[in-house]
């Protein structure tokens, strides 16, 4: 008998530092860009491939609000080096 299955959704965990409560946020897959504007990008996403991974790129929230006391935050962003 075959089991169900389900359809896994990207997802950003975090910790409410008012009440310490769990939460998650969804996350929104986006279209790939363009790689050749990025330099190294085509031989990261090759070594990946090559390692049989793969994936999606995803969109991070600014912002967030805790599901249980309502406290919101921005969420920290690491710039990329250019």
């Amino acid at each position: 008998m075959n089991k169900p299955t389900v359809e896994l959704h990207h997802a950003f965990f975090w910790i409410c530092d008012e009440c310490g409560a769990d939460n998650f946020h969804r996350g929104i897959a986006a279209e790939a860009p363009n790689v050749d504007e990025y330099e190294g990008m085509n031989d990261i996403i090759a070594q990946a491939e090559d390692e049989g991974i793969i994936g999606d790129w995803v969109m991070r929230p600014t912002e967030v609000t805790c599901a249980k006391c309502n406290a919101t935050f921005d969420v920290a962003c690491e710039e990329p080096d250019e």
